[in-house]
């Protein structure tokens, strides 16, 4: 279903490199929807966890799709933050591009993606980074309050390679942004 409603989104209208910003821009109430789209990447683990004999409604299993919830939901919008320019110039309407064609409707009413560059630049910097990190940082420590709960040997590994690099390019987006926000 997350497949299906990507794909029929509505695409940004771009006319001659100028976007026309949409009255209506979607929201998502709860982040953890941003894990839909690969949330079947936590059928193999729940799987394992029914062969052992863990019962589906369990507390054990509920914790561990709600980490792949917070994981994956942390990794699209990492992955959102990462191609925002691409996702603007394609007419894609993501968490990420929504944000900042929001900041942009106060003032405008379009948006050009040549002769505006600096400006959408600068509103995803000013406006739109501090947030995007701060969910990040957000659902990274609900998955790793998920994963505490269930205390598997090999929980680090998981967490190593699933949430740290999310957590330190959250630190090195921040460290980056103060920098180019100082001159």
């Amino acid at each position: 279903m997350a497949n299906q409603k990507e794909l029929t989104q509505k695409k940004l209208k771009i006319n001659n490199n100028s976007i026309l910003i949409p009255k209506k821009l979607p929201k998502i109430k709860d982040l953890k929807e941003l894990a839909n789209k690969s949330l079947v990447l936590a059928l193999g683990p729940i799987a394992l966890l029914s062969f052992l004999g863990y019962k589906i409604k369990s507390k054990k299993v509920e914790s561990i799709l709600n980490f792949f919830k917070c994981a994956l939901a942390a990794k699209q919008l990492a992955d959102d933050s990462k191609d925002w320019l691409n996702d603007l110039k394609a007419g894609l309407l993501t968490n990420v591009t929504s944000k900042i064609l929001k900041f942009a409707a106060k003032t405008r009413t379009n948006i050009n993606l040549k002769s505006d560059l600096s400006y959408i630049y600068l509103l995803f910097a000013n406006e739109v980074a501090p947030g995007v990190i701060y969910d990040l940082k957000v659902l990274c420590d609900k998955a790793e309050n998920s994963m505490s709960k269930n205390e598997p040997k090999n929980k680090a590994i998981i967490l190593n390679k699933l949430i740290k690099p999310i957590k330190t390019a959250c630190q090195k987006a921040e460290k980056f942004r103060n920098l180019v926000l100082e001159n």
